[in-house]
């Protein structure tokens, strides 16, 4: 009779694992499910990839039902896998950059006395502010990360962005700016995310 408690065998491909390569189940052998979690993850994917449209519809359904905790889990995911996340946006937006031109085009068309309004507000914001960046200490903050957005690693003209925005009392020092591309920089929009690398 097998007496070792530290691994078991799945009942799927076989194999004898770790008890760690098992999720738990209270009335399973050893406290742990039947399969593995890598054959348990094969067989949620071919669920899905069989049922990819209803599966879609259920998520959007649940997300517009539920806003505020699917902003909570997507904020959480995103800040866990930062990096993941930043190459999955630059590829999406690679990919869809002619419709992200024309949907750029069309809200400055709609809300163009609105972001006029604000681009007036910002420049007097600026203006009475105590201390100034300078545009050596920019070209040296960019030269720092390679003249490459700090979130989404893109090679692509940078912004300067407020770590700590303006309107939450930032201050427009070089210790409160990142370089970021115009589309990380409007997604960020309000979030104080600093994205900067150690240097």
């Amino acid at each position: 009779m097998c007496t070792d408690t530290t691994s078991k065998p799945c009942s799927k491909c076989k194999q004898i694992k770790p008890l760690e390569e098992f999720h738990r189940l209270h009335n399973g052998p050893l406290g742990r499910h039947y399969a593995c979690k890598e054959c348990m993850n094969a067989v949620d994917r071919a669920i899905y990839a069989a049922n990819r449209e209803k599966s879609m519809d259920e998520t959007r359904a649940w997300r517009k039902a539920n806003p505020e905790r699917a902003l909570e889990i997507r904020r959480r995911n995103a800040a866990k896998h930062k990096e993941r996340y930043a190459s999955m946006r630059a590829e999406w937006m690679k990919a869809n950059e002619a419709h992200m031109k024309e949907w750029v085009r069309a809200y400055y068309a709609e809300n163009s006395e609105r972001i006029l309004e604000y681009a007036c507000e910002r420049r007097k914001l600026l203006a009475s502010l105590p201390d100034r960046h300078t545009d050596d200490e920019w070209l040296d903050l960019c030269e720092r990360h390679s003249f490459r957005c700090a979130c989404c690693k893109a090679d692509e003209p940078l912004t300067r962005d407020h770590i700590i925005p303006l309107s939450l009392g930032g201050l427009d020092v070089i210790s409160n700016i990142q370089p970021l591309c115009r589309g990380c920089n409007s997604r960020k929009h309000q979030d104080a995310t600093d994205y900067r690398i150690s240097v």
